[in-house]
């Protein structure tokens, strides 16, 4: 019975080895192609753009995590499409994780977008683990995690990302255990650089 147990166990730890090598070579591959397409700005309709991330996130949305979104229809963005899906991903699969982590071990990850002037803000909320308010300023520097598996480097490229897309990304929390809120603003066209 503990042999049973034991192999249970490395089969479990096994699965999150792979997904997580999945994620990784993801990322390094998205890096790679992002790295040399350098500011390709298009139009791309936020509706797009969020199929893209569903399809993209599919591997860590399911039973556990509902994914749900509200955006205005036929809403455009000029901007780098696949840097702000770099951001994005990494958004959804924060929430997924910290959605799963939380007490009731499953949840909604919410993404909103709406106007605001000249900029378009895409909202991703969770209801999981939350940050300690002491954190909120931490989470964006290099390195910095709390997740056992992390690598401390996602939020902050995230955020690198965003400055040079001519936008910004906050972060919020009422504290532990009562999820968090990520927010990537966006001008509604990207200025050339």
């Amino acid at each position: 019975l503990e042999l049973s147990e034991r192999k249970r166990e490395s089969l479990e730890e096994l699965a999150r080895m792979q997904q997580n090598l999945g994620h990784a070579r993801s990322v390094l591959s998205a890096q790679q192609k992002f790295a040399k397409t350098i500011h390709v700005h298009e139009a791309v309709p936020v509706g797009a753009l969020i199929e893209d991330l569903a399809s993209i996130n599919q591997d860590v949305l399911g039973r556990e995590v509902s994914f749900e979104t509200a955006f205005p229809t036929g809403l455009v963005l000029t901007t780098d499409r696949h840097k702000v899906l770099q951001i994005l991903v990494n958004l959804v699969r924060n929430a997924c994780w910290a959605t799963r982590a939380g007490e009731a071990g499953g949840g909604t990850v919410r993404l909103v977008v709406t106007e605001q002037g000249e900029r378009v803000c895409f909202e991703v909320r969770d209801q999981g683990v939350g940050i300690d308010p002491s954190e909120l300023d931490l989470v964006f520097r290099h390195g910095f995690t709390r997740r056992r598996d992390g690598h401390g480097f996602g939020l902050h490229s995230s955020a690198n990302t965003a400055v040079a897309l001519g936008g910004e990304l906050v972060g919020s929390s009422e504290g532990l255990g009562r999820g968090a809120c990520f927010t990537l603003k966006l001008p509604r066209e990207v200025p050339d650089a």
